[in-house]
């Protein structure tokens, strides 16, 4: 491993995780859009009703480093 790879780890969200969820949400958006794919997920999917239900199904992994890159 070089110097600049970790070890990622991740668990089950919880809804205290859905704003960063929502947030990276936006960003992939954004950057589909900005690199000429902005209609795969437009500017509403994954709508946030699914996301939360996934969430509570236990569908949803997340980092479990804390992270505010966006």
């Amino acid at each position: 491993m070089n110097e600049t790879a970790f070890e990622r780890r991740f668990r089950r969200a919880d809804m205290k995780d859905l704003p960063t969820i929502l947030r990276n949400h936006e960003h992939a958006r954004e950057l589909m859009a900005a690199n000429g794919n902005p209609t795969q997920w437009g500017h509403t999917f994954p709508r946030g009703e699914v996301v939360r239900n996934d969430i509570a199904k236990r569908r949803t992994l997340s980092s479990a480093v804390a992270s505010s890159r966006w």
